[in-house]
Order: C-alpha cells, then sequence, then structure tokens
C-alpha cells in the first residue's frame, strides 16, 4: 500500500507529462487500475495548472469513457473532467446528465458544474428542471441528499445567469415549500452578485406567501443584498407587520442594513423581547447582537431584565447583545447587578459570557 502511495505522489510530482501512461493504464481491462489511473490524471489537474496543450490527449479518452459500460468508470471520469478543468466538456456532460441512468453518474456530473460555475451556464435550463421534478428524489447511499437539492446547489455556483430561474422557481406558489427554499438557499448564496437585484421582485412576493418560513426566508435572504430599492424597502416594511414575530424580527434586521437609522427597526424589535416565546425572544436578543450601540442602546433596560430570564437561550444571547454595548458607559451601567448576578448562573456558558461582557465594560 505504502509503495502504491509513493508511486501515486511522483506520478502526481511529475504533472501532464505521466498523462501517456496513465491513459494506456484507462485504456486497459483491469478495472481497479483504470479508476486508481483515472484519480491520478484528476490528482494532477488538481496540483498542477494544466493548459489546452496538456489536456489535447486525456480530454478525448475521458469524453469516450463517459459511455462505459461500468458506471465506476464514467463517474471517476466525470470526476477527472472536473479536476482538469475541461470547460469544453459540458455540452457532453449535459447529455449525460439527461441520459445516464445511473444515480451516482448524475450526481457527479451535478458536483462538477457546481465547481465550473459560470462556465457550467449552457446547463441552467437542465438543472432548473431537475430541480424541479426531481427536488425530493433521494440517493441509496446519501440519504441527506436529494437530486433536486444537488441541481440547486449548481444553479446557486453558476451564478447570475440562474437568478431568475430560481427566483421565480421560488416564487411559484404551486410547487412544494421544500423546494421553493431549496432555490431560496440558492439565491441566497449570490445576494452579493450584480444582478442578484433582478431577483428581488420575486422574492417581496414571498413575504406575503402562506408559509410562515417561506416569509422568513425571503426577509433574511432580502436583507443579504448590498442594496435595495425603494419597492424592496417598502415591502420589507411592511413585513414588519406580518402576523408572525419572527418574520417581523428578521424584516426589521433586513431593513436596518439598509437603512440604520430608520425608527421602524427598533420599533419591530423592542416589543419582541417581551413576547411570550423563549424562541421569539432569543431572536430579537440575537437581532440586537448583530445591530449592536448606539442603534440598540435602547434596549439596554429590556436585556438586562433578560439576563435573568428563565430560559438559558434567552440568557445567554441577551448578554451577547450587551456585551456589543458596553463601550456605552453611562448606558450600560445599569445592567452591572444584573450581570454579576449571572456569573453565578447554573449554565457555564451563561456564567462566561457574563464574565466577558463584565470586563469589557470595566475596560
Amino acid at each position: 500500500m505504502k509503495v502504491r502511495q509513493e508511486a501515486v505522489e511522483t506520478l502526481v510530482s511529475i504533472g501532464p507529462k505521466a498523462f501517456p501512461p496513465l491513459l494506456k493504464l484507462v485504456e486497459g481491462r483491469d478495472i481497479d487500475m483504470r479508476l486508481l489511473a483515472l484519480e491520478v490524471c484528476g490528482k494532477i489537474g488538481g496540483v498542477h495548472r494544466l493548459h489546452n496543450e496538456d489536456r489535447k490527449d486525456i480530454s478525448p479518452l475521458l469524453m469516450k469513457c463517459l459511455s462505459d459500460k461500468d458506471p465506476a468508470i464514467r463517474c471517476a471520469s466525470v470526476e477527472c473532467l472536473a479536476w482538469i478543468r475541461d470547460f469544453s466538456s459540458v455540452p457532453r456532460l449535459i447529455k449525460v446528465l439527461e441520459d445516464d441512468k445511473d444515480p451516482d453518474v448524475r450526481r457527479e456530473v451535478m458536483v462538477t458544474f457546481t465547481s465550473f460555475g459560470k462556465r457550467a451556464e449552457a446547463a441552467v435550463p437542465l438543472l432548473a428542471k431537475i430541480m424541479v421534478e426531481e427536488h425530493g428524489k433521494k440517493y441509496k447511499n446519501l440519504p441527506g441528499e436529494t437530486v433536486g437539492w444537488n441541481a440547486s446547489l449548481a444553479l446557486s455556483s453558476i451564478g447570475e445567469p440562474a437568478v431568475l430561474v430560481l427566483a421565480s422557481t421560488a416564487a411559484n406558489g404551486k410547487l412544494p415549500r421544500d423546494l421553493r427554499d431549496n432555490a431560496l438557499s440558492a439565491l441566497r448564496q449570490m445576494a452579493g452578485r450584480a444582478k442578484f437585484a433582478a431577483a428581488a421582485p420575486a422574492i417581496c412576493k414571498l413575504l406575503s406567501d402562506r408559509d410562515e418560513k417561506l416569509r422568513w426566508h425571503a426577509a433574511f435572504t432580502l436583507g443579504k443584498m448590498e442594496s435595495a430599492d425603494a419597492k424592496t424597502r417598502a415591502a420589507l416594511i411592511a413585513a414588519t407587520k406580518d402576523r408572525s414575530p419572527r418574520v417581523r424580527i428578521e424584516a426589521a434586521e433586513a431593513i436596518y442594513r439598509f437603512d440604520p437609522k430608520n425608527p421602524i427597526v427598533m420599533a419591530t424589535i423592542l416589543p419582541a423581547l417581551d413576547d411570550r416565546d423563549a424562541g421569539v425572544r432569543t431572536c430579537a436578543c440575537f437581532t440586537l447582537k448583530s445591530i449592536g450601540a448606539p442603534e440598540a442602546v435602547p434596549a439596554i433596560p429590556q436585556l438586562t431584565a433578560l439576563v435573568s430570564d428563565a430560559n438559558v437561550s434567552v440568557r445567554l444571547y441577551a448578554i451577547y447583545a450587551l456585551s456589543t454595548m458596553a463601550g456605552q458607559k453611562a448606558n450600560i451601567a445599569s445592567a452591572v447587578s444584573a450581570l454579576n448576578l449571572a456569573t453565578k448562573d447554573k449554565n457555564p456558558d451563561v456564567r462566561r459570557e457574563a464574565e466577558e461582557c463584565l470586563k469589557s465594560v470595566k475596560r
């Protein structure tokens, strides 16, 4: 085993010049040697910066291997194409994704498109179709993944060319909730990109969806944008009146990102600190932690009271939020007594954070 590993490392260090003997092995009959040779070729592509000249012999053979009768060879060939960064293989890989019956091979193609990013733009229509039609289809050996989820990840990586496809999927109320949520998650990954703004109208539409989770996710996604136009801001302001306190809080935080001085932010969050639901109180504290001083200073009295809340998460996040305002000496002084008591809390995390907060206050 050690000898084989040393041989692999030597071949990888040689670089593209090692391709010819490796390709002979790929064309052989020994399945294990073929797979090993493909693995080494891929490693060479991962370690060395390849030029088109380096790919002229290996790429045609890999394309041929995509039709091999053994799915393991097909899978390894796709992975190798990803490692050698052969973007010219995209049309052929689209055909494989469309026609191959083996789920592992199809998954490897989508993983490759994810690594290719925008270079796989031609695959957007097929990936969008798979995301919708196979959203709940699971893999035997990967129960945590679905075919549709892999498609959404690839679309997210491809980026701007997929923005409108993902936005229309998320906004389609006739589609399953988990599929729409996946589309939103994929969109969120590209929220800082220039063309993401084109998705804003569809995401704003989700702020009035029947599903609370989708409304919350929509507000969260909009809050990741670099900037927001007047219509987006108006939709977020309207969402601060949502029947769900979690949606209201998330909308307020999104508004804060674009307009820190807007009074509606604190007017929305402060009442949530007194909510009967501990999860809502925790959420409000978490948001105030993100906002920090000076905007969150009016919350100090309520946060101080929450340091002795019955719920440990509320206590902990109240202290986190107060820590962001430790520099506001005149205002934070009223919290010192409660923080001192918290250093004797039965929960070790609460004790530790209270001590750290007091240190910051005393600096």
